[in-house]
């Protein structure tokens, strides 16, 4: 078949080069990213980073761990925030059960039933006719309930932590965690994420993903200008900042934001604080085995991702607020449409390689594609840099281990267009629960033993339902 059309492509190799690398690496990589994640290495293995907390300000934090049908593992994320390294007389819990119709609430009850008296924990059951209509809505209920009965003092020491029901926190997250709100200035910090169940290749490239991809360049931009963006899993805030939202906004989290981490993340950064990453707080959570299930969770990701966008960035929010430097809003801006820019351009340039190859089109290079191979060895070269600083990857499986993930990126990299789709439509936003499996002692890395204290009943029962509103 003769070659039909000419079609000048060097624009899209120039365009894919400078929004997905370029500029990243001249901000971040070069400079501070890797000199951070070895002072890190060096400061994790002295201490230097935990600070002196005998000499510091207490901090007081409330966990709110939201869920729905999670019978399986949430008895065992609450036996585990009894094993860490801080004060459980500075910690409560707030469960918040959103019209589970299974065993959660008898586990939940349970746990209280056993529990020491030095870390209190509430249940605030949603009832079945009410619940389920999104996590938003149950977090939002969850600080009402919070705001009546926290035993703590509303101020800057007070800080709330969101964790999933299968987030199994690190022992020493809170002693980082507490060393960071030691600046006042910093209003929200980030967990760094460690799949649990990496027994599966599926579950091994999310592991890879969190570890490697997302967490050095968050932790990066941290460092530099700030602001990094939020994740929901093991994301600390303080106290009073969400009050602050509640009252500005009539609301702390967006009910139809399919991401309502990253959108009151860069709402809080809207407000004037600094938003951090911990490059050593580790929260261990479950990955998803089953491949439909993983590429329905990041069409949900693009799509909130995509929302954010357009309510934070596209309508003016962030442009013209005073109170965000110049060059932090325009590095929200690039990051915010990186995803957007990158993954439409990748599907476009698969698809015209591959008119290319079947001899529909003839591609016409003005200049030679070298902006291509110089992205493809940064990326290449980040991933095998960032994959040696982990002591279970830095092996002769490395090789394989970074053949799957590009393979997993590409996949991956198909479901903006699908969430692009979804927003344009206005397809109406749903919560969707991520199934998990049971825990076993072989995927639980945060297991010290059991806990000898002694036991006892100390906690509190709300019924929500359609005549009692909070």
């Amino acid at each position: 078949m003769a070659k039909l059309i000419y079609v000048n492509i060097d624009w899209l190799f120039v365009l894919l080069g400078l929004t997905s690398w370029c500029y990243y690496l001249i901000l971040y990589i070069v400079p501070i990213l890797f000199i951070s994640c070895v002072k890190g290495d060096i400061n994790k293995k002295t201490g230097d980073d935990k600070g002196n907390h005998d000499q510091s300000r207490p901090i007081y934090i409330s966990f709110m761990i939201p869920c729905h049908n999670e019978e399986l593992v949430i008895q065992s994320t609450l036996e585990n925030l009894k094993k860490i390294s801080y004060n459980l007389n500075m910690i409560e819990v707030l469960v918040i059960n959103d019209g589970s119709t299974d065993g959660t609430e008898n586990k939940i009850k349970s746990f209280i039933d056993l529990e020491s008296n030095e870390m209190k924990t509430h249940i605030l059951s949603v009832d079945v006719s009410i619940a389920k209509q999104g996590k938003s809505v149950a977090l939002n209920r969850g600080f009402e309930f919070l705001e009546m009965h926290t035993q703590f003092k509303k101020d800057l020491d007070h800080i709330v932590c969101i964790l999933d029901a299968d987030g199994k926190i690190g022992l020493d997250v809170l002693e980082y965690a507490s060393d960071k709100f030691q600046n006042n200035k910093l209003g929200a910090l980030n967990s760094s994420i460690r799949i649990r169940n990496r027994n599966h290749i599926l579950t091994l490239m999310q592991d890879m993903e969190f570890l490697i991809a997302a967490r050095y360049l968050n932790y990066a931009r941290g460092i530099v200008l700030h602001n990094s963006f939020m994740g929901g899993n093991g994301q600390f805030m303080r106290y009073p900042i969400l009050e602050e939202l509640k009252k500005n906004d009539g609301h702390i989290w967006e009910r139809d934001a399919m991401t309502e981490d990253l959108e009151i993340g860069l709402r809080i950064l809207r407000m004037g604080w600094e938003c951090k990453q911990m490059l050593h707080g580790f929260i261990h959570q479950q990955g998803l085995k089953d491949f439909v299930r993983l590429y329905r969770q990041r069409i949900r990701w693009g799509w909130g991702t995509i929302q954010v966008l357009f309510w934070e960035v596209y309508s003016g929010k962030i442009f013209f607020n005073n109170k965000m430097s110049y060059l932090t809003r325009f590095d929200v801006f690039m990051m915010m449409n990186n995803n957007m820019i990158y993954f439409l351009l990748f599907p476009l340039t698969i698809s015209l390689t591959l008119l290319y190859v079947f001899d529909i089109i003839h591609m016409v290079f003005i200049v030679h594609p070298w902006v291509l191979w110089v992205n493809g060895a940064m990326w290449t070269g980040y991933l095998i840099i960032g994959t040696c600083f982990v002591d279970e990857y830095r092996n002769w499986k490395i090789v394989p281990y970074l053949l799957s993930y590009i393979m997993y990126v590409m996949l991956m990299a198909t479901t903006i267009v699908v969430a692009v789709k979804k927003f344009l439509i206005c397809e109406k936003a749903a919560w969707a629960k991520t199934d998990e499996e049971e825990d076993s002692e072989g995927d639980d890395e945060n297991s010290i033993g059991s806990d000898k204290s002694a036991l006892s009943h100390n906690g509190e029962l709300e019924i929500i339902t359609d005549n009692i509103v909070l």
